[in-house]
């Protein structure tokens, strides 16, 4: 009897202890579950200050990127304004530089007209020049023609003389030669002498008609 009511005292016993411990153990939860929900709030709150604080910095941020953004659109019009001014000045520029290559070329051409009018006038000088030359010698070319011709002219009249004075010589020689019986051989010889100046006579003669062809063919020339 004893025995069993020491068991039952111990199984009461134990089940106090469970009980005891159970609620030890819930105490203990609950205090660590207070304890962290005190912790969580801690950090919610630290949380949600860092959020604010990320989110003013955000803020901030976007505010100061507007900012550039808006500056950069200023900016960004005043370089489009800059291109638009540069390119207005790059076509006056262009402009402006066709003009003076149009000037520079017109320049150019009228240096080459006046340097070829230059050349074309001491050319016509030149021309001139010769044309005076030219008309020099063709009188001095006159002069000794006429020369020439005169010169041909008594050379005829003397080839003519001593032709004329040859027959007179032959016919006087066989004459005396017939009239004085003068040895043929004589008379050979005196002939040979004749029949030689009338040789002379004649290449002159022919060198005469020469100088006449060769100014007949110059008066051609000149003509030309």
């Amino acid at each position: 009897m004893v025995v069993r009511v020491w068991k039952m005292a111990q199984i009461k016993l134990k089940k106090v202890e469970t009980l005891s411990l159970r609620k030890t153990l819930l105490f203990k939860k609950t205090v660590l579950k207070m304890n962290f929900d005190h912790e969580k709030e801690k950090r919610i709150v630290l949380l949600r200050e860092h959020c604010r604080g990320l989110i003013t910095q955000q803020s901030a941020f976007k505010a100061k990127q507007v900012n550039n953004l808006r500056l950069g659109l200023i900016q960004l019009n005043k370089a489009k304004n800059r291109l638009t001014l540069y390119k207005q000045l790059c076509a006056h520029s262009k402009v402006s530089l066709n003009d003076s290559k149009n000037t520079h070329i017109r320049a150019l051409q009228l240096k080459k007209t006046q340097m070829q009018l230059k050349l074309q006038k001491k050319q016509q000088n030149a021309l001139e020049q010769k044309a005076q030359t030219l008309t020099g010698l063709k009188l001095k070319l006159n002069l000794l023609l006429s020369k020439a011709e005169s010169e041909v002219n008594y050379q005829q009249n003397q080839v003519t003389y001593y032709q004329q004075t040859n027959d007179k010589i032959i016919k006087n020689i066989e004459r005396l030669r017939i009239i004085m019986n003068v040895d043929l051989n004589q008379v050979q010889i005196l002939g040979r002498s004749y029949k030689l100046q009338v040789q002379k006579l004649e290449q002159q003669m022919k060198h005469m008609i020469e100088l006449i062809l060769i100014r007949n063919t110059l008066k051609f020339d000149v003509k030309k």
